[in-house]
């Protein structure tokens, strides 16, 4: 895996310069492209080198093994569109500076961990679709955009490293927050299948936009911070698979009608008022203490679902 700090070492892989953009392809023989595991480029990169990474990383079922990618010595320059048929769509990807555009590493059905250039600026919208294998990305520090919909179907993307120098983005525990952790900006899609259980910080004040959109596994146990005072709708809008277990720790919490609409779920609400929420609920079960468990049965919206005074047995779920 990499790391941010990693010393300069000897690479345990291929490593190649592009000098000019566009003679990748020049650099590995063909009687090896498909072998190559492991690599780190340095140099000039633009769409034709793109698509020869992708062929390499087993793009549209080719035979390549490209697992691990090392582009932090890399500059992407602006490159000609390049479209195609994948997966029975046609889509189109170019190359432009400082950016990972539309695309540009979708369906590298084979690549686990990726470290992107260091003059990364912005990341965006589907810019990792398909990315089925990948379980690590470094996030360099001139990053400042990440489209929050960059990583759908990235089912294995359970880390998100942010370089200790970026300005706008942090990560503890694999999960992706802006420099001050007043807001979680994006939750890794395949986390569920890595940790039973996240604690939010205390940082927080509300969760809102596609947080989790796009997740593909459960996430057994996620823990809300007092400090949450609101949630949106969109938070749990895409759940593929719902959080099973939810915890509420905050008094006076207000949560976006129709939240949990459809959703199927366990919640544990600590607090002696009733969050605040409107509209449809789905299949909730909620466990209060319960010498409040009177205060929710009279609540207009949380009389809807089943209601269960919490024991400790159930406690020991979180």
């Amino acid at each position: 895996m990499f790391t941010i700090e990693e010393t300069r070492k000897k690479f345990a892989g291929t490593e190649i310069h592009v000098a000019v953009p566009g003679s990748l392809s020049n650099l590995i023989r063909e009687d090896e492209k498909y072998k190559i595991k492991r690599m780190r480029v340095s140099g000039f990169l633009n769409s034709h080198d793109i698509l020869f990474i992708k062929d390499m990383c087993a793009y549209n079922n080719t035979e390549g093994q490209l697992a691990h990618l090392d582009l932090k010595d890399t500059q992407i320059v602006s490159g000609d569109k390049i479209s195609h048929e994948y997966k029975g769509d046609k889509i189109a990807f170019y190359t432009k500076e400082r950016s990972i555009t539309k695309y540009m590493f979708a369906g590298c059905f084979t690549l686990k961990e990726l470290r992107l250039p260091d003059n990364t600026k912005l990341i965006e919208q589907c810019s990792f679709w398909n990315c089925c294998s990948l379980y690590y990305i470094v996030i360099p520090e001139n990053t400042v955009y990440i489209d929050p919909l960059a990583f759908p179907d990235c089912n294995n993307l359970g880390i998100f490293q942010v370089s200790k120098n970026n300005n706008e983005y942090t990560s503890i525990k694999g999960l992706l927050y802006n420099k001050d952790m007043t807001e979680l900006i994006l939750c890794p899609p395949g986390i569920g299948r890595y940790k039973d259980k996240i604690t939010l910080p205390n940082t927080l004040n509300e969760l809102k936009g596609d947080i989790f959109s796009h997740s593909s596994t459960a996430i057994f146990v996620l823990i809300l911070p007092p400090s949450i005072k609101y949630i949106s709708k969109n938070v749990f809008r895409t759940f593929t698979t719902p959080v099973r277990y939810l915890v509420i720790q905050s008094e006076h919490l207000e949560i976006e009608c129709d939240t949990f609409s459809r959703r199927r779920m366990k919640i544990f609400c600590f607090s002696k008022t009733p969050p605040y929420c409107d509209g449809d609920i789905g299949d909730i079960t909620l466990f209060v203490y319960p010498e409040y468990q009177s205060i929710y049965e009279t609540d207009p919206f949380w009389s809807k679902c089943a209601i269960i005074g919490m024991s400790l047995e159930n406690l020991d779920i979180l």
